[in-house]
């Protein structure tokens, strides 16, 4: 009997030893670094944007609503057809959606833009020389589309209008084509007052307007 309880003796005094190795051991092994966290790319449509639209100085919004009321009002007078295929406006919770969606504010000149005309439809008004104004929702897929393939992209850039071959978008005040960079004009009124000013032949341009039999505009290149 003592023999045995010697043996379970011993071997716990063994097994103690062999712990107390192993603690120390563990204590004096360096720790293994954590592994860092893969830090995901910046989504494209944040969701994050805010939920107040910017208004602009009184002057400047009358500057705008008298530009495209020029237009307006030639299209009803000389392209009929084109006149009816504008987009119902855009409602102050679409643009709100939209400018959270982008996740940065949108320009009030884009802003009252909207709210006169969601856009227009395929046979609609275009800028010179092809460019459609888009929706609310196809802005913010063109958006997400030009960030996630990341080519000159920027946050803040807001497209609104787009024809086979490129988009127009907005970044800080002045417009630009897609995807080559190129400055197109010095920002969105600019712009819509010089196709009044072709529209109604007071500009010496390289496009001036045609209109087809069923007052249809076209821009013709001269």
């Amino acid at each position: 009997m003592r023999v045995v309880l010697g043996i379970f003796t011993a071997g716990g005094l063994i097994i103690a030893l062999a712990l107390s190795i192993g603690v120390a051991r563990d204590q004096a092994r360096p720790p293994t670094p954590a592994t860092s966290a893969t830090v995901a790319p910046a989504r494209c449509g944040s969701a994050d944007g805010p939920v107040t639209l910017a208004l602009p100085p009184a002057a400047f919004a009358e500057r705008v609503e008298g530009a495209w009321a020029r237009v307006e009002n030639w299209l009803v007078s000389n392209a009929p057809a084109t006149a009816a295929a504008w987009n119902r406006p855009a409602t102050t919770a679409e643009l709100i959606t939209l400018q959270r969606d982008l996740g940065s504010p949108l320009p009030s000149e884009l802003v009252i833009t909207l709210t006169r005309h969601n856009g227009a439809r395929a046979d609609g008004f275009t800028l010179p020389p092809s460019y459609r104004l888009m929706s609310a929702g196809e802005i913010l897929t063109t958006a997400v589309a030009m960030c996630e393939e990341g080519t000159d992209w920027r946050a803040g850039d807001v497209p609104f209008a787009k024809d086979d071959k490129g988009v127009i978008y907005l970044r800080g005040g002045g417009l630009y084509r897609y995807p080559t960079g190129h400055r197109y004009a010095g920002n969105l009124v600019e712009l819509v007052e010089r196709a009044a000013d072709r529209l109604e032949g007071g500009s010496e341009s390289d496009y001036r307007p045609d209109v087809d039999a069923l007052g249809t505009l076209r821009w013709v290149h001269e």
